[in-house]
């Protein structure tokens, strides 16, 4: 699993123990306590801190014609195991079906 958190929270950054790292668990995800391993709850101890890539939009030009347009992980630098990619597809659709509905019948002008 993925544990997004700011870079500079101490909470996060001094759970150095299995121990800590449950009690941390326990103060802020109450709820996942339940199905925190001993071993997951050491390994997430044990595990160095990393940063998110940076994030980059394939742009400007998104369309070839009136016949192609690039949608979702075709543009986005975003890592899959972010759990963001399903959101960004659907926010890539919401758009695309904007500019088609905006330029009807003219698909080059979306």
């Amino acid at each position: 699993g993925v544990l997004l958190f700011r870079p500079h929270d101490q909470r996060v950054l001094q759970a150095k123990t299995a121990a800590q790292v449950r009690a941390l668990f326990k103060e802020v995800f109450p709820m996942f306590d339940p199905m925190l391993s001993d071993p997951a709850c050491e390994a997430f101890a044990r595990k160095p801190v990393s940063k998110l890539p940076i994030f980059q939009f394939c742009g400007p030009v998104l369309h070839k014609g009136a016949s192609t347009v690039l949608l979702g992980d075709a543009i986005h630098a975003v890592k899959p195991f972010f759990g963001l990619g399903v959101n960004s597809a659907f926010e890539d659709i919401s758009e695309l079906d904007r500019c088609l509905s905006a330029t009807a019948p003219d698909r080059k002008g979306a």
